[in-house]
């Protein structure tokens, strides 16, 4: 049987003695009250992130998502525990995406580097924006953010950076285009 390590609900209770590495099962429950509390949430659920990053060896992490049932799917909060490695089981309800959840699993489970793609996908925003409305494109990206694909992101960003260099391609050669021809 394995021991509550936190609840989180409006605050976050953590004991301060308790010897994480020696922990092997951990059990989240998340209540969320209403929309306004999402931002908070999420700052202490990264704060549990970052005690659980400690333990050498998680055997069991449940994760129980409780939101309010107004239409809104909240699964998004969850992103943050896509920085774990290597749990070796994972259990999680009440989140509504079936693709997130699988996404969100594989990553916990793998022992693979973080990908940073919502760092990515700030970096890729910032340059497409400058030239241009790629919404579409944007949107792709987004996408496979949100469902931490990070394959399908470079294959987005590669399609959107070859696009973006037809089109300087093309602008530059309609600048010299007008020239007249200067005889001396």
């Amino acid at each position: 049987m394995g021991r509550r390590l936190s609840e989180i609900h409006n605050k976050l209770d953590i004991v301060d003695n308790v010897n994480v590495a020696s922990i092997r099962k951990y059990d989240i429950l998340i209540q969320l009250i209403d929309k306004q509390e999402v931002e908070n949430m999420m700052n202490e659920i990264r704060r549990v992130i970052d005690i659980l990053s400690d333990s050498p060896r998680l055997e069991v992490l449940n994760i129980m998502l409780q939101t309010p049932q107004d239409g809104q799917n909240y699964d998004g909060i969850l992103r943050p525990f896509a920085t774990l490695r290597r749990v070796e089981r994972v259990f999680m309800s009440g989140i509504t995406d079936a693709r997130f959840s699988v996404a969100l699993e594989a990553q916990m489970k793998s022992d693979r580097p973080f990908d940073h793609l919502p760092n990515m996908l700030w970096a890729l925003r910032e340059y497409a924006l400058r030239t241009g409305s790629w919404e579409i494109e944007l949107r792709l990206a987004t996408d496979a953010v949100h469902y931490m694909d990070a394959h399908a992101f470079q294959i987005v960003r590669a399609y959107l950076l070859e696009k973006i260099s037809a089109l300087d391609v093309a602008l530059r050669e309609r600048i010299y285009a007008y020239d007249t021809i200067v005889e001396y």
